[in-house]
């Protein structure tokens, strides 16, 4: 019975650095439905299945006050922002910016090699 309770503890320790090695912070794509460049990285995606590949959220900008805000924030925190103006598309990896159809792109063809 001791064992039992002595193990128990330790499953439970186990599990909790288990879990917290294997989350990933979600990426999060800022893109508008009228924007070109926009455009490509979604031909990109759709055509190698980048949502099912990784963890990505799409979000779109101009119809949504809430995520223009978000994107705009997230922006002006990357150091984006110019006289008050910040450009899509942008993705946010979870821990750094990447700006422009062209440099997506190639993030997302780094991430799904590995």
């Amino acid at each position: 019975m001791k064992k039992i309770i002595f193990l128990l503890p330790c499953f439970f320790i186990f599990l909790s650095a288990c879990s917290s090695n294997t989350t990933f912070a979600k990426m999060v794509y800022y893109a508008s439905d009228n924007c070109g460049h926009c455009a490509k990285v979604q031909e990109y995606m759709d055509a190698n299945n980048i949502l099912n590949k990784l963890s990505v959220e799409k979000k779109e900008v101009s119809k949504n006050q809430s995520n223009s805000l978000e994107f705009f924030d997230r922006a002006e925190k990357c150091g984006l922002v110019k006289d008050g103006a910040a450009t899509i598309p942008l993705l946010w990896t979870g821990e750094q910016c990447v700006s422009g159809d062209v440099d997506i792109i190639n993030f997302f063809k780094e991430k799904i090699k590995q």
